[in-house]
C-alpha cells in the first residue's frame, strides 16, 4: 500500500528530518513524500537538508519539494545582490537582508560556511528557484 507523507517547515533541522524519514516514517520507494518548503534558516543544517532531499531524489524516492517563503526570500536576495553594480554594496544593510537575517538567514550562511548570500553555490539557488 502506497502512503503519502507531508513534511513542512524543516528550517535547517537536518538530523531531525533524517530521523523522521528513516526511523519514524520508514519511507519506501512506493511512498510519496511532499515537502512544503522552508528547508532553510533557523537550524544549523540548511545545506544538509537540501543535500538530503537531493539524495532521496537520486535514490529514486517519490519526492515532491515545494518552495517556501524562506527559499523565495533567499533567491530574491541573492538576485538583488548579484545584480548590484556598486562595489561592495552587498555588505550594506538593506531591508531584504535584515528580513532574511531576522528569519534565521545567518544560520543558513553558517551551514554553507560562507558570509554572504551571493556566495551560495549556484546549484542550490537554481534548485530553490525551480521549486513550485
Amino acid at each position: 500500500m502506497n502512503k503519502r507523507w507531508v513534511i513542512a517547515d524543516i528550517h535547517g533541522c537536518a538530523n531531525t528530518l533524517k530521523v523522521l524519514v528513516e526511523e519514524k516514517i520508514k519511507l519506501s520507494k512506493s511512498d510519496e513524500l511532499y515537502f512544503l518548503g522552508d528547508y532553510i534558516d533557523r537550524g544549523p543544517g540548511s545545506k544538509e537538508v537540501i543535500d538530503y532531499i537531493w539524495q532521496l531524489c537520486k535514490e529514486g524516492y517519490l519526492v515532491k519539494p515545494l518552495k517556501g517563503n524562506h527559499e523565495d526570500l533567499l533567491v530574491n536576495l541573492y538576485d538583488k545582490e548579484k545584480r548590484s553594480i556598486r562595489p561592495f554594496s552587498f555588505l550594506y544593510s538593506n531591508r531584504n537582508r535584515k528580513s532574511w537575517f531576522a528569519m534565521g538567514g545567518k544560520e543558513t550562511l553558517k551551514s554553507f560556511q560562507i558570509h554572504s548570500p551571493r556566495q551560495i553555490p549556484m546549484e542550490y539557488i537554481e534548485w530553490m528557484r525551480g521549486l513550485d
